[in-house]
């Protein structure tokens, strides 16, 4: 009764004063999110990365449950009459190495967490993004003198199924547009849609020129298959410190003829897909990134 006194006297000081912050608002195009439970979480979700695939019930269920079981059983087991520690040995090294583990499996959890992204700074996706909305014309109708307010001035109170449906075909809310653009491509899409939905939170950071280059040929040919910061598919190879074990002129090679470094590369050839400067710089910036 003591105890679970000063419990509910605890939670209710930190319910009346003390409640956790929250995060922000959930963003479907934010592939750079990585979600973790909390800190008291933090040691079970470390032991399921010991257990892939299909061996991911021992740890989600099995050893849980082992746990659980002993604990409520541990009335029955531990049956001594003396409270004394030396004569409960067993009992109290089982305790003591749970604690232990648990408190190790906590630590590793929460230094294997992904390295946080300085405020401000945007994805090369959300970055092409904003390069493709402005090829697709889309500020003759997002502007100050136009009927619809500037994309960076708006506030995405729309889905991104919306925003992309609206993208693909702009008369949906706008009929009897005398030029419609041109639809884009479903990765345009995706990144002009990842650009809405940033810019409707934060300010856009001007950055350099060929990084402009290299974000828009990320957002329409790499994305799908390549992972920079978190942000990308899976198929192919990490960029992300891709410059720490390949040079320029490897890179500029692979991109333009993947065969001719490998014969059993999968990835097409982007010779006649790029420009020349298009592919300097991405192979620059690649080269770059360690």
């Amino acid at each position: 009764m003591t105890v679970v006194s000063l419990v509910l006297t605890a939670l209710a000081i930190l319910a009346w004063n003390g409640a956790p912050a929250l995060e922000s608002t959930a963003d479907p195009t934010d592939a750079t999110y990585v979600p973790r439970p909390e800190w008291y979480f933090l040691g079970l979700f470390q032991l399921l990365k010991y257990f892939p695939g299909k061996w991911e019930v021992v740890g989600a269920m099995i050893v849980p449950g082992v746990v659980a079981g002993f604990l409520a059983l541990l009335p029955w087991i531990d049956r001594g009459p003396s409270r004394e520690p030396r004569r409960r040995i067993g009992v109290l090294v089982l305790v003591a190495a749970g604690v232990v583990s648990v408190s190790v499996l906590t630590a590793l959890g929460w230094r294997d967490r992904p390295q946080s992204k300085a405020a401000g700074t945007w994805t090369l996706r959300e970055i092409g993004g904003r390069v493709l909305a402005q090829r697709a014309n889309c500020t003759r109708c997002h502007s100050t003198d136009s009927h619809a307010d500037p994309l960076e001035q708006t506030a995405a109170i729309r889905g991104p199924e919306w925003i992309s449906g609206h993208v693909s075909d702009p008369e949906m809310i706008t009929p009897g547009l005398r030029e419609p653009p041109a639809p884009p491509s479903e990765r345009e899409s995706a990144a002009i849609v990842a650009y809405v939905r940033r810019a409707s939170r934060d300010p856009y950071v001007p950055v350099p020129a060929h990084i402009e280059v290299v974000a828009t040929v990320f957002s329409r040919f790499c994305v799908g298959c390549h992972v920079i910061e978190g942000d990308g598919g899976k198929d192919g190879p990490e960029l992300t410190h891709i410059g720490s074990k390949r040079d320029v002129a490897f890179l500029r090679k692979v991109i333009a003829d993947p065969e001719s470094v490998d014969p059993d590369a999968e990835m097409p050839s982007f010779a006649k897909r790029l420009t020349p400067e298009e592919l300097e710089a991405v192979a620059s910036y690649l080269a770059s990134r360690r």
